[in-house]
C-alpha cells in the first residue's frame, strides 16, 4: 500500500513539474512555436543567396514573425527567416541549432563569398531567440528569477518535510522560505529606493545630493543572509550560526549608510523603506544573540523579520504602486498613510517583545493586540486606495 501511494505521489510531482516548469521555460525563451517540419537535419541551399543553412527540423522552435521574412523554396520545403536576418551584411558562420532546446547559437550562415554583396542578410547575434529579460547585458533583474525559483524549491521542501519524505523539521524549511523572501525584499527595495529617495530629495529642494543604492553593499548583505540561511538549516542553535546572524545584521545596517542625506528621512515612504532595513537588522541581531547568549528567544525575533520587515515592505510597495500605477506620480503624505505604516511597525514590535516583557499577557498582547494593530495598517490602506484601484487612471493611460 505504501509503495502504491509513493508511485501516486511521484506521478503527481512529475505532472506538476511538466505543467509548471516547462511552460515557464518556454516563455522565458521567447514563447516561440515550431515552424519547421518533422524530418531530420536537412541542408537547404537558398537560391541566389550563396549560403547554406543547416537546421534541425524536429523540435526546433524558431520564432515565427508576423511581418516580413525571407522565404526560400527547395527540396527541403519552405524556410522562413525572421526579418532580423536581412537588416545588414551576413559575415558569420553556419547555423548551429540545438535539438533538445532549440537555441540558435552565435555561428550562423557562412555565405559562399564571405558575406559580401548581401545587404539583405544581417549578422544574427546571440540575442536571437532570447526575450528582452535575457538580452540585458548587465543582468540587472535576473536575480528575481533565481530567487523565485529558490523560493519555489523551499516551499516544496516544506511540503516534503511535512509529508515525512525528507528528514527535516517543517519549521526549519519554513524559516528557509521566509529567509529567501527576505532576499527578495532586499533586492526589490534597493531598486525602489532609487526612485523614492531621489524623488524625495527633489521635493525637498536638495538637487545636489543624489542617492545611489550601491551594489557591493547590497551583494554583501544578501551573501551574509544566504550564509545564515544555509547554516540555520543545517546547524541551528550553533555558535557559528549566531555569529553569521550578527554578520548579516551588520551587513544590513551597512546598507543604511547611503540613506542619511539631509532631511530625506522625514519623507513618509523613505522612512517606511528605511524602517524595513532596521527591522531586518534587529531581527538578525536578536537571533544571533539568542544563539550565542540565549538572551532573547529566536522564535520571537523572527516576527521582526516576517511581520515587521516583510509587512512594512509590502505595505510601502503597495502604497507606492497604488499611486504611481494609477497615474498619481506625486505621492500623497496623508496622515492615514503614515498611521498605516505606524500600525504595521507597532504590531510587529508588540508581537516580538510583548511575550518576553509581559509573559502574563502573552496571549492577549502577543496574539490578539498585535494582530489587530498590524491588520489595521492594511485596513487603512484599503480604505484609502480602494477608489484608486477601482477607477480608471487619472492620466488617461490604459490600466
Amino acid at each position: 500500500m505504501r509503495r502504491s501511494r509513493h508511485h501516486e505521489y511521484t506521478a503527481a510531482i512529475t505532472c506538476l513539474w511538466f505543467s509548471l516548469f516547462l511552460p515557464a521555460r518556454r516563455r522565458l525563451r521567447g514563447g516561440c512555436r515550431p515552424v519547421l517540419g518533422r524530418s531530420p537535419v536537412r541542408h537547404h541551399a537558398a537560391a541566389g543567396q550563396g549560403h547554406r543553412l543547416a537546421c534541425i527540423r524536429n523540435g526546433v522552435r524558431l520564432c515565427r514573425r508576423r511581418t516580413g521574412g525571407i522565404s526560400t523554396h527547395g527540396s527541403a520545403g519552405l524556410y522562413r527567416y525572421p526579418p532580423r536576418y536581412r537588416q545588414g551584411a551576413a559575415d558569420t558562420d553556419r547555423v548551429v541549432v540545438s535539438r533538445p532546446t532549440g537555441i540558435v547559437g552565435k555561428r550562423l550562415a557562412r555565405p559562399a563569398n564571405g558575406g559580401r554583396n548581401q545587404p539583405h542578410l544581417s549578422r544574427p547575434s546571440d540575442r536571437v531567440r532570447r526575450p528582452p529579460f535575457w538580452q540585458d547585458a548587465r543582468r540587472r533583474h535576473r536575480v528575481f528569477l533565481y530567487l523565485l525559483l529558490a523560493l519555489w524549491g523551499a516551499q516544496l521542501l516544506v511540503f516534503l518535510s511535512w509529508a515525512g519524505w525528507v528528514e527535516l523539521a517543517p519549521l526549519r524549511a519554513l524559516n528557509l522560505a521566509a529567509g529567501i523572501f527576505l532576499l527578495l525584499i532586499v533586492a526589490a527595495v534597493s531598486r525602489i529606493s532609487m526612485q523614492i529617495v531621489n524623488g524625495a530629495l527633489n521635493e525637498l529642494g536638495e538637487h545636489e545630493q543624489r542617492y545611489l543604492a550601491r551594489p557591493p553593499r547590497r551583494n554583501l548583505a544578501m551573501a551574509a543572509i544566504i550564509a545564515f540561511l544555509a547554516l540555520d538549516l543545517w546547524l541551528p542553535q550553533e555558535a557559528i550560526t549566531g555569529w553569521i546572524a550578527l554578520a548579516a545584521a551588520a551587513a544590513v545596517l551597512n546598507l543604511l549608510n547611503d540613506w542619511h542625506l539631509g532631511k530625506v528621512l522625514r519623507h513618509s515612504y523613505v522612512a517606511a523603506l528605511y524602517t524595513t532595513y532596521w527591522l531586518l537588522a534587529l531581527g538578525f541581531g536578536l537571533i544571533g544573540l539568542d544563539y550565542l547568549l540565549g538572551v532573547f528567544p529566536a522564535n520571537h525575533a523572527r516576527h521582526l523579520l516576517t511581520s515587521g520587515a516583510i509587512g512594512m515592505a509590502m505595505l510601502a510597495v503597495l502604497a507606492i504602486a497604488g499611486q504611481r500605477h494609477t497615474g498619481r506620480y506625486a505621492l500623497s503624505h496623508a496622515p492615514a498613510i503614515r498611521l498605516a505604516f505606524i500600525c504595521v511597525l507597532l504590531g510587529a514590535l508588540v508581537r516580538s517583545f510583548a511575550p518576553v516583557l509581559t509573559p502574563q499577557w502573552h496571549f492577549f498582547a502577543g496574539y490578539g493586540l498585535s494582530s489587530l494593530v498590524w491588520s489595521l495598517g492594511f485596513v487603512l490602506y484599503l480604505a484609502i486606495f480602494w477608489r484608486y484601484l477601482t477607477q480608471p487612471r487619472v492620466d488617461g493611460k490604459p490600466g
